[in-house]
């Protein structure tokens, strides 16, 4: 079974391994990151050896680095602006006229921070912090969106200013925010 080791010990903690008989330091192993955890293996034959759990924003702010716990501060403060800004139902929205309406989705950054834009004719009508590979969030406005001005709502069109904030680096972001718009307009 492989062990259990705290993040902060993790690089200088003594490992062996069983299958193989490698013996080193955790920095020497294979690591794989993955969600919450990162598991080390054995760099001779694969074997998992050990199972690290990343630290919390607490242990960061505890235990890390100074730059570690300047980044965790930065992270708490950015999730609770976005709790504070996010749309979070269909009442916040504004009443719009016309029997059809598209919404233009784009990015834009303001005195150094990046916003999600939600715009109808070129007015804003929604703005808040923009999140990385943010399609998940993306169909949530969408749905928000359509809850809120029903059959009329026949569009959500990202532009290219948010495309890289909206895609990132999973390739089929750009497959399912597609499929969406689709939906949208059944």
């Amino acid at each position: 079974m492989a062990l259990r080791i705290n993040f902060a010990d993790y690089k200088s903690s003594p490992l062996s391994c069983p299958a193989c008989g490698w013996k080193g330091e955790g920095k020497d192993t294979c690591q794989n990151a993955g969600g919450t955890v990162m598991d080390l293996e054995c760099p001779n034959c694969f074997k998992m050896l050990a199972i690290i759990s990343f630290p919390t924003y607490q242990e960061t702010l505890n235990r890390g680095s100074e730059a570690d716990r300047q980044a965790a501060l930065r992270e708490i403060n950015f999730r609770e602006k976005f709790r504070r800004m996010s749309l979070k139902n269909p009442d916040e929205l504004p009443d719009i006229e016309g029997s059809t309406i598209s919404f233009t989705f784009r990015s834009v950054s303001i005195k150094g921070e990046d916003y999600s834009i939600i715009e109808h004719q070129e007015q804003e009508i929604w703005r808040e912090p923009m999140v990385w590979e943010g399609y998940g969030r993306f169909l949530e406005i969408g749905r928000i969106l359509k809850a809120r001005y029903g059959a009329r709502m026949v569009d959500l069109v990202p532009d290219e200013t948010a495309e890289t904030f909206l895609y990132g680096d999973w390739l089929q972001a750009s497959d399912l925010i597609t499929a969406f718009r689709q939906q949208l307009r059944v």
